[in-house]
């Protein structure tokens, strides 16, 4: 039996008002049979990621004129390329760093955890905000799963771990750190999809009522790991569907 080290990292930029957040991670809750055998980890975004102050004094942190240590609310916009779309340690290089932003309303991340109540509450008070960064929530995903900064929580890869991001997403990409181009954020949010792939984590997808629909199928790992919801009642069962893949995959290892 396999111990999933998260099951969703939900890259997750707002919530359909119909159905309770919460509830679907109930339902991924349901999925573990010991208090050790999931973790999950929350990445709200839009155009950017909020990692929390707590980070300020951090090497791999840069700031500018505008946002500076001392006035910092704790977001984060996409690192220069090529590594916007990499899981690469930074180091003293500053093309490597991660870029201080301005943070509006946007929730605070939550690394990975088995606090239920932590989990729930913190879903339960977001609300809609901002424009969208898909290629940003799925890269900080990707990153709540590894041991390399800024969030080392994750453990090593093993027999008996297995790593999930659940990317959800409800808008078609209108803005990153270098541009408004759809098709350019795009390129980058198909990017660190097979980057991800590549490093052997397993892909969810749920698009709820706008977004690429081409774009963010291909991000799945199969097929039947892409779902298009229509209507925000449906997420109860998409969830239910996905926390059964998960335990049938930790029962066949």
């Amino acid at each position: 039996m396999t111990e999933p080290d998260i099951c969703g990292s939900n890259a997750y930029r707002k919530c359909a008002a119909s159905v309770r957040p919460a509830r679907r991670l109930t339902t991924l809750k349901a999925n573990s049979k010991t208090p050790e055998d999931t973790k999950i980890a929350i990445i709200p975004f839009n155009t950017v990621v909020n990692i929390a102050t707590t980070y300020k004094d951090m090497p791999w942190l840069s700031y500018d004129s505008t946002v500076t240590a001392s006035n910092w609310a704790g977001c984060v916009a996409d690192r220069d390329q090529p590594y916007d779309v990499k899981d690469t340690t930074p180091t003293g290089a500053a093309t490597t760093q991660y870029p201080a932003a301005a943070c509006g309303t946007l929730a605070q991340a939550i690394p990975l955890t088995n606090d239920w109540t932590v989990l729930q509450n913190m879903v339960d008070t977001m609300t809609p905000v901002g424009t969208t960064n898909v290629t940003i929530g799925t890269m900080w995903a990707w990153s709540a799963l590894t041991q390399n900064e800024p969030l080392t929580q994750a453990k090593p890869v093993g027999p008996d771990v297995e790593k999930v991001i659940i990317l959800l997403t409800d808008g078609l990409n209108t803005q990153n750190r270098f541009t408004t181009v759809p098709s350019q954020i795009d390129a980058r949010t198909a990017q660190v999809c097979a980057n991800i792939k590549a490093a052997n984590i397993r892909m969810y997808v749920v698009r709820v009522i706008e977004g690429n629909a081409t774009l963010l199928s291909g991000c799945a790992s199969t097929p039947n790991m892409y779902y298009d919801v229509q209507v925000a009642s449906q997420l109860t069962d998409v969830f239910a569907s996905i926390a059964a893949s998960l335990s049938g995959s930790r029962l066949s290892k």
